[in-house]
């Protein structure tokens, strides 16, 4: 015959029970975005609605110097304790066109692309144009191309073989798009390349096959 429990007994354990805490729920661990990510949405801090003047990038850039350069058109290079990080082109209407990133430290998210190191992933480039007599290549709908120092030729007719030639080449610098690349049936040079962030593009509707924005005159 079982035996069967004191009435002391019974107390102490539904005591034991009701004094006992809830288990912590685990809370997840908020992780903040890091400042050299890019994304299709943003470059760092910079976004498409940033403002692309000298006030409005200082004040987005807290800890960052923001320095206007005029270099053929006007750019605002951006340097953390003495190094170029990348230069802003402004677009005409006070946003930002396009961030020319000179940096290793920035990754794109999509792509294993760094400027300075070997490029790796000619296979997934969709299209290159020539500027500035150097190729700046990119898969389309994506808002991130990349810009090698070296010849055009070969590299901007389509062939896919051809841009075989990139994988190894170090990337002269990376260029992020607010809006995307090759995101429309225009192209460069051909009824205005303003549209979809088509490099080569100008904000006034022209090819800007006259005056792109350069790279700096040091090769970053």
């Amino acid at each position: 015959m079982p035996r069967m429990a004191k009435p002391w007994q019974i107390v102490l354990l539904l005591t034991a029970c009701a004094a006992a805490p809830p288990r912590p729920v685990a809370k997840p661990v908020a992780v903040a975005p890091s400042p050299f990510a890019i994304t299709d949405t943003a470059m760092g801090a910079i976004t498409g609605t940033s403002r692309g003047t000298l006030e409005g990038l200082r004040g987005l850039l807290r800890g960052f110097e923001v320095r206007p350069v005029y270099d053929g058109g006007l750019e605002y290079h951006v340097y953390k304790d003495g190094e170029q990080l990348y230069y802003v082109i402004p677009a005409d209407d006070g946003t930002v066109f396009n961030v020319h990133v000179t940096s290793a430290k920035y990754a794109f998210e999509r792509r294993p692309w760094h400027a300075g190191e070997p490029f790796k992933g000619a296979a997934e480039l969709t299209a290159c144009e020539c500027w500035g007599e150097q190729p700046v290549c990119y898969r389309q709908g994506e808002h991130v191309a990349v810009s090698f120092k070296r010849a055009c030729a070969g590299l901007s007719e389509g062939d896919q073989h051809a841009r075989a030639v990139l994988d190894g080449v170090a990337v002269q610098r990376l260029i992020w798009s607010p809006t995307a690349f090759g995101g429309g049936a225009v192209k460069a040079g051909e009824d205005g390349g303003g549209e979809g962030g088509v490099v080569g593009g100008t904000t006034d509707g022209s090819d800007g096959s006259d005056d792109p924005p350069p790279p700096p005159e040091n090769g970053d």
